[in-house]
């Protein structure tokens, strides 16, 4: 999976490379669910696929499943990790 132009592997990558927009269409495109499976992740891929697609909080389920603080801007997120 690639989140601001980098392919990620951890979900440490993920933060330090992340980006609101790639989060929400790797989310959409199905392979957000993909990159937890392959990692092992199996409480954040099963919490993932519970998320009702049209939930208008998707962004903060999705940060919170992550362990993303909803206060933080993306520059933010990518320096705590």
């Amino acid at each position: 999976m690639k989140m601001n132009g980098v392919t990620i592997r951890s979900i440490e990558e993920l933060k330090r490379n992340f980006a609101i927009d790639d989060l929400v269409d790797e989310y959409f495109s199905g392979a957000l669910e993909f990159f937890l499976e392959d990692i092992g992740d199996t409480e954040r891929y099963g919490k993932i696929r519970n998320i009702d697609r049209n939930n208008a909080y998707l962004l903060i389920k999705l940060y919170e499943i992550l362990g993303i603080p909803t206060e933080l801007s993306e520059e933010e997120v990518r320096k705590i990790s």
